[in-house]
């Protein structure tokens, strides 16, 4: 368990041995307090836990797991549709089983997504707390709605931030999480589902707050894979019931957000097991469109003994909300993380 496998191919030598970076660290080379300061949310300005200020290059986003990863659900009583402007769209009565809800959209001409709104109401939300919000979704055919809480009353504002969702003929798992930005105790879950004449179905919504503080990981599933987070053995596992592409987008692992700054030598430490012999890829990108890599994209072999993993890379850009992201579709092994430790071991600011 002592030995690291390291892989250094994007990194001089010279500037990637952990002993190095320890000792950069000594002589006071070490970044100032604002590198870590933006880990959390916007909304967030405490430092993250396990981050102290005496050690401000090295953020630890993954320990071992020993609380559940979420509480009771709260309890979502009823849909309302709101339809505005120029646009038409029904709820089909026939396909409102209290499982699965149709939405029949038959105008949609102002190509505001906001403008049809299925919302899911009341709820009380605190500020400042993480939710999971998961449900099943699909559409007659290729489309996107937006997904987020927001308040049920003027000035409608918007109490989580937005997420695009695409949309496809097969049923998808969809599972969000999301930072509460204010109390709020009539909200709603708002889908929005304008700019389209194409009906959506809904089902098995579920709202659950998270039992300590940010998730920071969070699982992405797309195109009919099926997948969820557990904790087993004080490890975060990612438990794969179905992988239908090959793409190992399909199945992301995400942690938002990170600073990375351009230029700077940074060395990310994995600790990770798979049920059996398999490849993942490892990415550091911008949390939104374009999505480019930012300095680390790169893949490693996973076997069923936990292993730490060393991966130095350099920063491409300066991005102030980054996520590392494990890519694991294509492939139906299970896999399992203990730590995973963020370190700059070289900066280019100045002191």
């Amino acid at each position: 368990m002592d030995n690291w496998v390291t892989t250094r191919n994007k990194v001089p030598a010279v500037l990637t041995g952990g002993a190095l970076g320890a000792f950069f660290v000594l002589l006071g080379i070490a970044i100032p307090n604002f590198f870590f300061s933006s880990l959390h949310s916007n909304f967030d300005k405490t430092p993250p836990p396990h981050m102290t200020t005496d050690s401000p290059n090295v953020a630890i986003l993954l320990k071992k797991q020993h609380k559940p990863l979420i509480s009771v659900p709260r309890n979502l009583s009823r849909w309302k549709l709101w339809v505005l402007e120029n646009n038409d769209a029904v709820i089909n009565e026939s396909h409102n089983d209290g499982h699965v809800t149709e939405v029949n959209i038959k105008r949609a001409p102002t190509n505001q997504a906001w403008h049809i709104q299925l919302n899911r109401m009341p709820l009380a939300v605190k500020g400042g707390e993480w939710y999971s919000l998961r449900f099943k979704a699909r559409a007659d055919a290729l489309r996107t709605m937006v997904v987020a809480v927001s308040q049920a009353h003027e000035p409608w504002i918007a109490l989580s931030p937005y997420h695009e969702v695409p949309l496809i003929q097969e049923w998808q798992d969809i599972k969000l999480e999301l930072k509460i930005r204010e109390d709020d105790h009539h909200a709603r879950i708002a889908f929005n589902l304008g700019g389209w004449s194409i009906p959506v179905q809904i089902a098995d919504v579920r709202f659950l707050q998270l039992s300590h503080g940010s998730p920071k990981w969070w699982l992405k599933l797309s195109e009919g894979n099926e997948a969820e987070l557990q904790i087993q053995n004080d490890l975060l596992r990612v438990a794969i019931a179905r992988t239908q592409k090959v793409n190992p987008q399909t199945i992301q692992l995400s942690h938002t957000p990170i600073h990375i700054q351009a230029n700077d030598h940074y060395l990310l430490k994995i600790q990770a097991r798979a049920d059996a012999p398999r490849s993942i890829k490892v990415v550091m990108s911008q949390t939104n469109y374009p999505w480019e890599v930012v300095g680390l994209e790169q893949s490693i072999q996973l076997d069923p003994e936990l292993r730490n993993y060393e991966l130095p890379f350099v920063g491409s850009q300066s991005e102030d909300n980054s996520q590392l992201h494990f890519d694991l579709g294509g492939n139906p092994t299970s896999l399992e993380f203990g730590e995973v430790i963020l370190q700059r071991i070289l900066s280019t600011q100045p002191l």
